[in-house]
């Protein structure tokens, strides 16, 4: 701090109207807070505006009466149909925001499925393995996803069937 200041800033902090000015300062900060507190603000998100709301709908609608189309080709279409040039990178952005696939009433799509289940998504993975002595040893493993933590596992030798695989796995699901 000492370094930005000037010689004769230090050397006359301790004089009383620097004391003085200093309280004025305190006194116009506090007054600036108050007034930019209380009064009638409008934030804008700095950078262009966006597309307008009609272009939105456009999108959307094209979007909803073709769904086969991508991005490009819905901006292809919009600039040949409108003359309005448009990136199909903004497309994109408006479909993001704006648009809903319909679905079927059976559910979301399993990949939207799986993306909000991601932090309680658990694989299981069951192989065989062979010894030196060649004997058959049969490991199940269970992985939480989200954390890629090993949440148990259980090893059986010799065959495996239905009953033993189900009872290892609840033996691993314990752990939980």
């Amino acid at each position: 701090m000492y370094a930005a200041c000037s010689a004769n800033t230090t050397r006359s902090f301790g004089n009383r109207s620097e004391t003085i000015n200093s309280v004025e300062f305190y006194g116009v900060l506090v007054h600036r807070k108050y007034r930019l507190l209380f009064s009638a603000k409008r934030r804008t998100k700095p950078g262009p505006e966006g597309p307008g709301s009609g272009l939105i709908r456009v999108v959307v609608e094209m979007k909803q009466r073709n769904p086969g189309w991508g991005c490009p080709r819905i901006a292809e279409q919009i600039a040949l149909a409108f003359g309005v040039p448009i990136n199909k990178d903004v497309v994109r952005r408006i479909l993001a925001m704006h648009y809903q696939p319909p679905t079927d009433g059976a559910g979301p799509p399993w990949l939207t499925f799986l993306g909000h289940m991601k932090d309680c998504l658990w694989s299981t993975d069951l192989f065989r393995c062979e010894s030196m002595t060649l004997r058959t040893y049969w490991v199940l493993v269970v992985m939480d996803q989200y954390s890629r933590r090993i949440i148990g596992f259980g090893i059986q030798a010799g065959i495996v069937d239905g009953s033993d695989s189900k009872a290892a796995y609840s033996e691993v699901s314990k752990f939980r």
